[in-house]
């Protein structure tokens, strides 16, 4: 590593700063993983704002996968939870993500009325 180079903690849990580029990142554990979000920022106070507004998403996956996992969600609940792990992938391109998504709209319909 050169100099410079890691990345630095901030008073902020779940907030790093890679010392290289100068950004700031939001960590989180899903589902046993560790989850990285860039937060597209340089600035302290911006990254402090996107951070709680991605813990927020976050914390919406974790909840809909519970009701999921519970046997108790509605049906767009479960088109919800889908939407939010299909953004969520790592491993899977943007225009496919928005083709899913997409995809699902127009099928959903009135699905958050609807029970599996």
């Amino acid at each position: 590593m050169g100099k410079g180079e890691g990345w630095q903690r901030t008073q902020v849990q779940g907030l790093l700063r890679n010392a290289g580029s100068g950004r700031y990142y939001g960590r989180w554990k899903v589902a046993g993983k560790q989850k990285w979000v860039l937060l597209k920022t340089t600035v302290f106070s911006v990254a402090k704002l996107r951070l709680i507004d991605e813990a927020a998403r976050i914390e919406r996956l974790r909840t809909a996968r519970h009701a999921v996992a519970s046997g108790s969600a509605t049906m767009g609940e479960r088109m919800g939870a889908y939407a939010e792990q299909t953004r969520a992938r790592t491993d899977t391109k943007e225009v496919s993500k928005t083709a899913r998504i997409v995809a699902l709209k127009k099928y959903a319909g009135h699905g958050h009325r609807l029970r599996p």
